[in-house]
């Protein structure tokens, strides 16, 4: 890959939401090209110590190496409420917030902002990325309290798709989802997503070898389609067939682990006797 231009393309995550606590997180993804005429194409995480110029094995989810000193800021009304900081992960939990109500945060690494400008997105015709001209909208709402009775709003994913580098019908499709859901939290205020399992079914080779064991797998099947939604609803996962060894040639849990941050969300739930992690994945969580 030597002689290659590279590209980074940083992401956010509100990995996990509560009533009074949000779990944020960030990463991206390095992409390369021989000529400025040639198309961007991802980094596979086997080469990204090649492109990062560090000892690196993921860019992204709970296990990825930290990017540097870390600092995160939420702010209620313009007024910062609540702070932390880390220089041993790539994400943070921001505790003490009030129930039922939307914060916007941001996110500075090594002092500089994360995410903070017009993003590239991946451009199915162009098979490349290109200039998005989109911002990140980086609000949340918190889950009402406990004892509340209120309507809560909530969308129900399973069988992802085969993700957006697929040209045509089957690439398009993924990209309306993600903005029919994007325009749903918006508009009909659709507070979290969960999914019903097979979440990843892209990889290197087809569609059932190595499909969502590595990050570079989730980009064009999760990160990239649902990008403007990530970082403002949490996804609550399952997990199905095609992300164990059932039916596919690896099995994606520990992947599935990693990126949805099951053991950071789900661990106090297990000793409380709410939740299973393994060997299969089972909780239970009520709102509204």
């Amino acid at each position: 890959m030597s002689g290659s231009e590279v590209h980074f393309e940083p992401f956010l995550h509100l990995a996990d939401l509560s009533a009074n606590e949000a779990l944020i997180a960030w990463g991206g993804f390095w992409f390369h090209r021989g000529s400025p005429d040639e198309g961007w194409r991802i980094v596979d995480d086997e080469e990204l110590s090649e492109v990062a110029g560090e000892s690196r094995t993921e860019s992204i989810g709970a296990r990825s190496e930290p990017f540097g000193h870390a600092i995160v800021e939420v702010e209620r009304d313009e007024e910062l409420v609540a702070r932390a900081e880390t220089a041993d992960y790539n994400f943070v939990r921001i505790s003490g917030l009030e129930p039922d109500t939307e914060y916007r945060y941001r996110v500075l690494v090594d002092g500089q902002p994360w995410a903070e400008g017009e993003l590239c997105d991946w451009d199915i015709g162009e098979a490349t990325l290109v200039r998005a001209g989109r911002r990140y909208d980086n609000r949340f709402q918190t889950f009402p309290a406990p004892d509340a009775r209120v309507p809560v709003t909530f969308a129900v994913l399973g069988d992802f798709g085969i993700g957006i580098y697929e040209q045509g019908e089957d690439g398009e499709r993924q990209l309306q989802l993600g903005a029919a859901l994007e325009r749903a939290a918006t508009v009909h205020g659709v507070r979290l997503v969960l999914t019903t399992g097979d979440n990843i079914y892209l990889g290197d080779e087809d569609t059932v070898a190595g499909t969502g064991d590595e990050d570079d797998d989730w980009y064009p099947c999760f990160y990239q389609p649902y990008r403007y939604l990530l970082n403002r609803i949490p996804f609550f996962p399952t997990v199905g067939n095609h992300d164990a060894a059932d039916t596919e040639h690896s099995d994606d849990r520990d992947q599935l682990d990693d990126n949805f941050f099951l053991e950071h969300r789900f661990r106090s739930w297990v000793e409380a006797g709410r939740a299973s992690l393994d060997p299969g994945l089972f909780y239970r969580f009520g709102l509204g």
